[in-house]
């Protein structure tokens, strides 16, 4: 009976120390996986991946020590986003305990930056450089300014996206896009003027039609895509997410050479976005419909422009000064 004793008393001790936090190499790459998944950029997840990597290395017992230590060299804002989305998605989907979400990051070590937006001159000449680029570049640069999309969302477009078959039918009329597998899972629809549906149809990168005259076809801005996934050997899904780093790596070299030559400075494709936005708030429309229109989840993340906008300040003290 002794040694029977002993071995429960063993066990239970064993069952009462804290459960070890071990993350290795192979759940960070499974969390890249899922992170794609869930609709974010082949850059932003890149980024989060790697400070995951260095994080983890061969293998890490995670804790608020750990992560302190790790936060010391590196007090990025990104830092601090890769490691809770990295313990969340421990959390969500492999049964890791609920404590790995109570570890604490100091939000004081991070700031957040206003948008930076680019004027609409500025996005004139931009356009209009493009064109010594190739046609395919300028229109995704055109949709990209025109909708305030991700560079990601604009690059998974497809033809299946848009109401060819209602805008067909009167083409002075606004079209529509939906977009799917966007940030977060999230989808949302977005009108477009009658201009740009226009554009996408007449000049389609993809000239292939139905019958009633309805492009059809895979990617809208396909740059060299088949070409390059039929010279890897990967699944569908990895196809995808190396070709969207492969064809954002050669559109943001390309926009950084323009904007170099027609602005002397350096312009990124996440600007676009800012720029649309801006645009739209200054001209009158709702916070809640532009969260709605970039597919913000919280409206706090929209916000930030109208903290950012002189022009808008401006109009609001005309009123006041009017009144």
């Amino acid at each position: 009976m002794g040694e029977v004793n002993e071995v429960l008393e063993n066990d239970l001790s064993v069952q009462n120390q804290p459960q070890k936090l071990l993350a290795n190499p192979e759940l960070v790459f499974e969390w890249k996986k899922y992170y794609l998944r869930e609709g974010h950029s082949v850059a932003s997840t890149t980024t989060y991946f790697n400070y995951i990597k260095k994080f983890v290395g061969y293998g890490i017992e995670i804790s608020q020590k750990k992560v302190d230590n790790f936060r010391s060299k590196s007090s990025s804002g990104a830092v601090a986003g890769a490691l809770k989305n990295f313990f969340h998605f421990l959390v969500k989907k492999k049964e890791f305990p609920q404590e790995l979400l109570y570890i604490y990051f100091d939000k004081s070590k991070s700031t957040k930056k206003f948008p930076e937006s680019l004027e609409p001159i500025e996005v004139d000449k931009i356009v209009e450089a493009m064109s010594n680029v190739g046609f395919k570049e300028k229109v995704f640069t055109i949709v990209m300014a025109h909708l305030g999309l991700r560079i990601g969302e604009c690059l998974k477009l497809k033809f299946e996206d848009f109401s060819w078959s209602s805008w067909l039918q009167d083409r002075t009329k606004q079209g529509s896009v939906n977009l799917k597998n966007t940030k977060g899972g999230k989808f949302r629809s977005i009108p477009l003027s009658s201009g740009l549906m226009e554009i996408l149809y007449s000049n389609s990168v993809n000239p292939n039609k139905t019958k009633d005259g309805i492009p059809i076809g895979n990617l809208v801005f396909d740059f060299g895509a088949m070409d390059y996934i039929n010279r890897k050997e990967y699944s569908n899904e990895e196809n995808l997410f190396d070709y969207l780093k492969y064809a954002g790596d050669r559109y943001r070299n390309a926009l950084e050479r323009v904007a170099k030559e027609v602005l002397n400075k350096k312009v990124h494709p996440h600007q676009f976005r800012h720029y649309r936005a801006q645009s739209l708030l200054n001209n009158g429309l709702s916070l809640v419909h532009l969260k709605e229109f970039l597919g913000h989840s919280n409206i706090s993340s929209t916000e930030i422009y109208a903290k950012s906008s002189p022009e808008l300040l401006k109009k609001e003290m005309e009123k006041l000064n009017n009144g």
